[in-house]
C-alpha cells in the first residue's frame, strides 16, 4: 500500500448524528491501522538521516563538522537519490553521541554516533551504495559498527 492508500485505510468518517451533530468512527482497529503502517514502512526506501542540530558539527562546541556538502554530492553522484533516500535534520536527540545518524529501512532502525572522521562519512556513502544495490536485511559495514548504540540506553 502507498501512502495514499495507507492514509485512505486509516483516514476518519465523519457522519451526521441526528442529536448530537457530527460523530468521528475509525475505519480500522488499532491492530489493522498498525499492520498497515508496517507494511508501508516496509516498501519505504531506505533513508540515511544525518543530525546537523545543536550539537552535531558544531565546531564552536568542539565537535568535529559534518561533511554535508560531501555527502550530498556523493549522492548526486552515485545516483543514490532513488533508492536510498538523504536526509540532513535538525537535532536527532542523543546529543551526548554528537555527530549521529540514523539509518532506516523498513521496520529496522540504525543509530550511529561520535562520526567524528571523514572516514565514516565515506563508509556511510559505500554502505548506502551496497543498500541500494540489495534489497535484503540492513547490515552493518565493520566499519561502522563500532558507533552503534542504542538511543533509549
Amino acid at each position: 500500500a502507498g501512502t495514499k492508500e495507507i492514509h485512505t485505510e486509516l483516514r476518519f468518517k465523519i457522519k451526521k448524528n441526528q442529536t448530537s451533530g457530527f460523530q468521528s468512527t475509525a475505519t480500522s482497529s488499532f491492530e489493522e491501522a498498525f499492520e498497515t503502517i508496517n507494511q508501508g514502512c516496509e516498501k519505504m526506501a531506505p533513508r540515511v538521516t544525518i543530525c546537523d542540530g545543536c550539537c552535531c558539527g558544531r565546531v564552536e562546541k568542539e565537535n568535529h563538522e559534518v561533511p554535508l556538502e560531501y555527502l550530498r554530492a556523493a549522492w548526486k553522484e552515485n545516483d543514490l537519490k532513488s533508492q536510498v533516500k538523504l536526509t540532513i535534520s535538525g537535532c536527532l536527540g542523543p546529543c551526548k553521541m554528537n555527530n549521529v545518524s540514523l539509518i532506516t529501512s523498513g521496520s529496522e532502525r540504525i543509530w550511529l554516533g561520535k562520526l567524528n572522521d571523514m572516514d565514516y562519512y565515506e563508509a556511510i556513502v559505500d554502505w548506502a551504495k551496497e543498500i541500494a544495490e540489495s534489497s535484503g536485511e540492513l547490515i552493518v559495514p565493520e566499519k561502522l559498527a563500532k558507533l552503534q548504540f542504542d538511543p533509549l540506553e
